[in-house]
């Protein structure tokens, strides 16, 4: 559940929101019910901002990932929409996740070839690939996630991730040093800092504990007792 503290930042973007137009204070209900994980409230007003504005194709995409059955209405979205690039993103995850990965594949490819520009496309297809074992494509598109603004940490981690597949620990923790140097957060940082204590972990090194007690020491110093 979300905290109190989100809760109130939440409540203070409605009222924000409800000085300005009717539409942007749907979007902003829609936007705190999703953070407060109320998912039926959200897909309601989601689906009555989509109604509203039904030329708004953001607020139509924004419909189907609060929906009850997500993949069929991103199927149709698709099809009424086949250049957005996004939709294809969530469709490839979803599509994974039925079992299909033939369709996630090409929906994750058809993202790239509509956004080659941005690094989420590249690093949701190498994260599809890594999946479907093809490590060496994989690697090309985290290479190219990491190479394209803004900087994009995660594709670090996945190329670490698919090193560390592979039984390679030192480039992984290579690359996972490169995410902490990249991360955007502290939050960020200490998540790859555990990642890197779980190489040592995996490799069987006496390592691992001191890892451990690093992070525990960055978890303290960020006051983020989650973490300890």
């Amino acid at each position: 559940p979300a905290s109190a503290q989100v809760e109130t930042e939440m409540n203070r973007g409605v009222a924000d929101a409800a000085r300005g137009s009717t539409n942007e204070l749907l979007l902003a209900l829609t936007y705190r019910e999703v953070i407060l994980n109320h998912a039926k409230a959200a897909n309601v007003i989601a689906h009555a901002t989509a109604e509203l504005m039904p030329s708004d194709r953001l607020l139509r995409f924004g419909a189907t990932t609060t929906a009850e059955q997500p993949l069929p209405a991103l199927r149709e979205f698709v099809s009424r929409n086949p250049d957005y690039a996004p939709a294809y993103n969530n469709l490839a995850y979803n599509l994974w996740q039925a079992g299909d990965r033939t369709g996630a594949l090409a929906a994750a490819k058809r993202q790239v070839e509509l956004n080659p520009s941005a690094p989420n496309p590249h690093d949701t297809y190498a994260e599809i690939l890594e999946w479907n074992g093809n490590f060496p494509e994989a690697t090309l598109h985290y290479q190219n996630a990491t190479e394209l603004p803004p900087r994009f940490p995660e594709a670090f981690a996945g190329l670490a991730e698919v090193e560390a597949l592979q039984g390679h620990y030192d480039q992984a923790r290579a690359y996972l040093n490169q995410a902490i140097a990249a991360a955007w957060t502290p939050q960020e940082k200490l998540s790859y800092m555990r990642q890197i204590a779980a190489t040592y972990a995996l490799e069987g090194t006496r390592d691992a504990p001191m890892r451990l007690e690093a992070v525990a020491a960055e978890a303290k110093a960020q006051n983020n007792a989650r973490a300890l």
